[in-house]
């Protein structure tokens, strides 16, 4: 989970955000959405969630 996290910084470094403005976290088992009974759950819970706030963002680098 910390290296799907980190990698999804990474997108962004690399699109021209400032890797100041960017925290990276990742949880693994200790906050799921969903519990890990099954296949289907455990990729439920393989996600990475963000939030923007503070800060101007050019969206067609996000979106290319």
């Amino acid at each position: 989970s910390r290296k799907r996290a980190q990698s999804v910084k990474q997108y962004f470094i690399d699109k021209g955000i400032d890797p100041k403005m960017i925290r990276s976290a990742g949880y693994g088992e200790t906050k799921p959405k969903v519990p890990n009974t099954s296949k289907e759950n455990k990729a439920k819970n393989r996600r990475v969630e963000f939030e923007l706030t503070g800060a101007m963002l050019n969206v067609q680098i996000i979106n290319r």
